[in-house]
């Protein structure tokens, strides 16, 4: 047998030993040390006040009596009128919100064409800087070749030796 295999079945064997344990206890019961739980003495289910009925409360507590059902009156029929005035209303706001939302556009169009323009030039400064260093570079690269040239020259050169003075 492969020392993988006992791994995976030491481990299955005490999953299934925890949940033995786990189904023993969870079957005992609270009143398991007592003979007979249903014969103590009950008391009725104590609920919280909001869930409490309250048996001398009027109903319909916030239905309005007769004498104030007699003063009220009516609401007002619905006439052609009055449905002309709310779509004028409704029609009047959109308009309102329309203009309030062309004015605040072309706002934000001028705005966004000045941050364009700025960003435009921003562009064009940082081009230009970058056409500058080019050129630093191309420069520096060819006085370089020029100083190496120099040198591999000057170490072309036959060398003369002097005769030494005694």
């Amino acid at each position: 047998m492969k020392p993988i295999h006992l791994y995976t079945s030491a481990i299955v064997a005490s999953f299934a030993i925890a949940g033995n344990v786990f189904a023993q206890t969870s079957s005992m019961s609270p009143y398991q040390g007592m003979q007979n739980p249903t014969s103590a003495t009950r008391q009725p289910i104590q609920r919280p006040d909001f869930m409490a009925p309250d048996f001398n409360a009027p109903a319909f507590a916030n239905f309005p009596t007769p004498e104030e059902m007699a003063r009220m009156t009516p609401p007002e029929p619905m006439t052609e009128e009055r449905i002309r005035q709310r779509y004028a209303k409704i029609k009047e706001n959109i308009q309102k919100s329309n203009e309030q939302d062309r004015k605040e556009a072309e706002k934000y169009a001028q705005d966004f064409s000045k941050y364009q323009k700025y960003q435009a030039e921003q562009l064009r400064k940082i081009m230009a800087q970058a056409e500058q260093q080019r050129s630093n570079m191309l420069t520096k690269i060819a006085q370089q070749e020029q100083r190496a040239l120099e040198r591999f020259r000057q170490q072309q050169k036959p060398q003369t030796i002097e005769p030494a003075q005694y």
